[in-house]
């Protein structure tokens, strides 16, 4: 039987095929048939587009089932075989020409859906309801670590103001070399006192009831919390970089790489830096510990002939990168740590700041976590806040006692 001429065409000019009459099958054209698990695909252009064809695989393929049946016929061959049929498959289809005989198309249709029945389980056959349990994430924007919390003394209260007390003892108060009876000079010192107040930071979202209802790929509510704490983070280091681009810089300092015409001219870097903190540690008795810069500052540094080095065989470098990084037992200056952080970067200009590392004071205060549910609109709302705040405790006189800061060329 030649089911190929019973076949009724869905629309010549899509060109893909045609369906059984009245049943789920496609016959492509060139004679196979294979299961659709979608209705008619609407036509999209001229040429149209394929069926969505079942990933089952092919049923039968009829130009060679006619092929073999006709040679049977004319009793060129005894054996048939499988004549064109999917084996696993064949007991069921040879329904066919008795269904076609008694039933028609109709019946066609159970019989075909009986052969798609057949078979194990595969893994496509339930594609349509298959769940994707994982997926491959990506942040939409990267948080960078930034190193100005670490270059700078950090104070903890528990309140929402704090007071910085200096006592300044006396100086050169001590009489030397007096003779048996003499007595010196009364002597006392004083105290100073700073007081500071806090602002806080916040942030605050909302999630609704039917939100835990659902499950997810990834964990939303973990991912809006790290990114906004990395958002908090990355205003603290702020509160330390604006107010240090702030400070007016002093003279500069000429830094250029030594060539041949200016082997005599041209400063030594590690003498400048030196001569600097040994004016500020004289001054006021602060420990001057404490360089930071963006890092063109610290790249002219090591470039430098009479430093003669790069970062790496200068100094120890902590947590390096292009962009921030803290580098210590730097070549000619000992026992000073040197941070580099690009919130520092100041346009073209070239800075650093020399500091007591004990006067840059970062202080942290109270931190509050509320979570509140609302019955009425079954939404909980998470609000978190930090108290914090940055001060340079300089007592009214920075550029003789605490820091100071030049540009460089």
């Amino acid at each position: 039987m030649n089911w190929l001429n019973r076949q009724t065409p869905i629309e010549n000019a899509l060109g893909w095929g045609h369906v059984i009459e009245d049943t789920g099958y496609w016959v492509m054209p060139d004679g196979k048939v294979y299961p659709i698990n979608d209705k008619m695909p609407e036509r999209s252009d001229k040429k149209g587009s394929m069926p969505n064809i079942a990933q089952s695989g092919l049923l039968v393929d009829l130009v060679e089932y006619n092929r073999i049946g006709a040679l049977a016929q004319s009793g060129d061959i005894d054996d048939v075989g499988t004549q064109g049929i999917r084996e696993d498959l064949y007991d069921k289809f040879v329904l066919f020409d008795e269904t076609l005989r008694t039933k028609g198309h109709h019946g066609m249709q159970y019989v075909m859906d009986q052969i798609a029945q057949s078979g194990p389980i595969q893994m496509d056959d339930f594609a349509n309801v298959k769940r994707i349990r994982d997926a491959v994430f990506f942040w939409g924007k990267s948080y960078r670590s930034h190193i100005l919390t670490d270059m700078v003394s950090q104070f903890t209260t528990n309140y929402l103001d704090f007071e910085a007390i200096r006592f300044t003892p006396p100086d050169n108060q001590v009489w030397q070399d007096m003779g048996f009876y003499a007595l010196p000079d009364m002597t006392k010192g004083k105290y100073d006192k700073l007081t500071k107040g806090l602002k806080s930071d916040a942030y605050l979202f909302s999630i609704t009831e039917d939100f835990y209802y659902n499950d997810y790929v990834v964990n939303p509510i973990a991912d809006h919390e790290r990114a906004l704490n990395a958002e908090v983070e990355l205003a603290m280091h702020k509160k330390i970089a604006d107010p240090i681009k702030a400070i007016a810089s002093g003279a500069s300092l000429d830094w250029t790489t030594l060539n041949a015409s200016n082997l005599v001219t041209v400063a030594d870097p590690a003498d400048d830096i030196r001569a600097l903190m040994t004016t500020l540690i004289k001054a006021d008795r602060w420990n001057v510990d404490s360089i930071l810069s963006n890092y063109p500052a610290i790249l002219k540094y090591t470039r430098n002939a009479r430093v003669n080095g790069d970062i790496s065989d200068i100094a120890k470098v902590e947590r390096p990168s292009l962009l921030t990084g803290i580098a210590t037992n730097i070549k000619y200056l000992p026992g000073i740590r040197w941070g580099w952080d690009d919130l520092l970067d100041e346009g073209s200009d070239i800075k650093f700041i020399a500091y007591a590392r004990e006067a840059f004071k970062l202080v942290l205060g109270p931190r509050k976590v509320a979570r509140v549910f609302d019955p009425i609109s079954s939404t909980t709302t998470n609000l978190v806040r930090y108290w914090c705040a940055f001060h340079i405790l300089d007592w009214g006189a920075p550029t003789t006692e605490v820091y100071a800061k030049r540009t460089v060329t």
